[in-house]
This record gives structure tokens, C-alpha cells and sequence, in this order.
């Protein structure tokens, strides 16, 4: 195991033991209470009692990772994801402008208070993905809800020439994660989880193993009310690192970093990451960029969002 890749997971280790006994600051959003002010005179709600802590991240992905975050009941978003080519201080590829990238169309719908359905369609790989997110556990300003828990599913299917695969199947994989995170203040939010990953078939002879787990963190500061400094650290191949195989197939650390704009109908995020992919599945297992090599890509989100009903 990379001294990198353990520090990465001690940083994971000790992020879930704040997550869980760090004291918070977080206040509810000003709609929200509003809205619970209204009940509140109603007689429908104890306005005293613990209120939701919300827009713990304001979005869905941060950098590459899903957060806790919840596109809002009857909400469409659309997001688009992309990836320049490699990093260079060379104007040769204006910075990776000019070299081949990478971009994923991705539509979210807010299908319940706790439930999101998402599509979405990446160029590397010719991959289509469907996703879910469902909330467990939603933070509170009191009480012991002092986290906000969601699981997050992602199916990928990869297309490319029909002499690549065998059965059908061969082209899926999946991911199941697990995510908690806590918004101590109303400007600072951090978020650890684990995942699962699986892949119907893999190349064994590259040391590749189907089902194989990962590990990540993502963190946001607000500098003001309409922009935020982004991270996330993330590790995939967890088995492959504690069980070494002799073929040595390796997914390295994925790091990002970068700045973010948002208002109540936008979102835009850009940054440095030493990942071109851009789905989370995949990326966790075949990440082949050493950012100790000096592999860095730019990256930008933007998200739009429209109200269906």
C-alpha cells in the first residue's frame, strides 16, 4: 500500500469519527423555516423543536463524488460533466483545451422527499448509467439524527464493438455506496463514504477482481454566500491494495480540488482532478492516473435546474 493511498485512509478513518461526535453549528435554510414558521402558526408543528439541517452541499455531485444532497421533489436538473485532456503547461493543448477529453450528459428527477432517479449518458467507454439515491437519515439541529445518511446505486452498462464482450451482461457494472455527512456550520460540510463495486467480468490476468471496495471523502467551505471551496480524496480498489495480486493491477487515489458558483437555479464547479473519468464506478476501479506523474486534468459541472410541476 502507497504511503498516498494509506493517507488517504487514515484522513477517511478520522472523518467518519467527526462526522459522528464533533459539535454543529449547522442552522436550517431560510425557506425551510419559514415554511415551518407557517405550520408553526397553524398549530401543525413545534417551531422549538429540532428543525432539518439542509443544503448541506447545495449539489448532487461534488467534484466527481454523489453527496447526501437531493434533487427536490418534482425538480428536474440537468447536469453536464467534463474533463479536459491532460493537464500541461504547454500551450501546444491551451491545458488540456486542445487534447482529447471526456463529458457525461446526466439528467436527475426529485421523485420523493427521499428518493432520486437519475440517467445519464458518458463518452469514455460509450457507458449509460442509471442511478438512484435514497435519504436515511436527515440531519438535525438537535437530537440524535446528528448525521445525514443516503445510499447511493449506480448501474453502468458499457457499449463499444459486440467482439469486446461475450453476453450482455459482461458489460454491466455496479455500485452500491453508503454516505454520511454532517454540515457543522453554515459554511463548512464534510462527507465520508464506502462503496462496493462490481463488475460482471474483468481481465484476471491484469489482477482485476469482480467485487472490490472503496473509500472516499468530499468537503465544502463556503467563502460567501454564492461561492465555496470543493475537495474530495477517494481510494477504489481497497481489496487489490490489502491483498496485492502478482499482476499488480492498481486504481490510483483520485484528488480533486477546485472553486464553485451557485445561485438558486445554477450550479458551477471547476477544478483540478487526477481522474478523467467521470462516473464513480468506474473510476474507482480503473483509474490509471498517477498524480505523482504529474496527471491532472481540468474539470467543470454545471447544473440547471427546471421545475416540472
Amino acid at each position: 500500500m502507497t504511503r498516498c493511498t494509506t493517507r488517504i485512509l487514515t484522513a477517511i478513518t478520522v472523518v467518519f469519527a467527526l462526522l459522528v461526535v464533533a459539535p454543529v453549528t449547522a442552522t436550517a435554510d431560510d425557506d425551510d423555516l419559514d415554511d415551518a414558521y407557517a405550520q408553526y402558526l397553524d398549530g401543525d408543528v413545534d417551531f422549538d423543536g429540532p428543525q432539518p439541517v439542509t443544503d448541506t452541499f447545495g449539489e448532487i455531485v461534488l467534484i466527481n463524488s454523489p453527496t447526501v444532497e437531493q434533487v427536490p421533489v418534482g425538480r428536474l436538473r440537468w447536469n453536464i460533466q467534463h474533463r479536459m485532456g491532460p493537464f500541461e503547461m504547454d500551450t501546444s493543448n491551451l491545458f488540456g483545451v486542445y487534447a482529447p477529453g471526456n463529458i457525461r450528459l446526466g439528467f436527475y428527477y426529485g421523485l420523493h422527499d427521499r428518493v432520486q432517479l437519475g440517467l445519464g449518458a458518458t463518452q469514455a467507454g460509450s457507458r449509460f448509467d442509471a442511478n438512484t439515491k435514497v435519504q436515511l437519515i436527515e440531519q438535525h439541529t438537535e437530537g440524535w439524527q446528528q448525521v445525514s445518511v443516503s445510499y447511493f446505486g449506480q448501474m453502468t452498462l458499457q457499449g463499444g464493438d459486440a467482439d469486446r464482450f461475450d453476453r450482455f451482461s459482461h458489460r454491466i457494472g455496479y455500485l452500491h455506496e453508503l454516505l454520511v455527512a454532517r454540515k457543522f456550520s453554515d459554511d463548512f460540510s464534510l462527507q465520508a463514504s464506502l462503496g462496493l463495486t462490481h463488475k460482471n467480468v474483468v481481465d484476471t490476468r491484469e489482477g482485476y477482481r469482480n467485487d472490490n471496495l472503496a473509500a472516499s471523502l468530499a468537503g465544502k467551505y463556503n467563502l460567501n454566500p454564492n461561492w465555496a471551496i470543493n475537495f474530495e480524496a477517494g481510494q477504489g480498489q481497497l481489496l487489490s491494495w490489502v491483498y496485492p495480486s502478482e499482476d499488480g493491477a492498481r486504481s490510483y487515489p483520485i484528488l480533486g480540488l477546485g472553486v464553485e458558483y451557485f445561485s438558486s437555479a445554477h450550479g458551477f464547479q471547476v477544478f483540478l482532478s487526477s481522474t478523467n473519468d467521470i462516473l464513480t464506478g468506474p473510476s474507482y476501479v480503473f483509474n490509471s492516473q498517477d498524480i505523482r506523474e504529474g496527471n491532472l486534468f481540468v474539470g467543470f459541472n454545471i447544473t440547471r435546474d427546471w421545475t416540472l410541476h
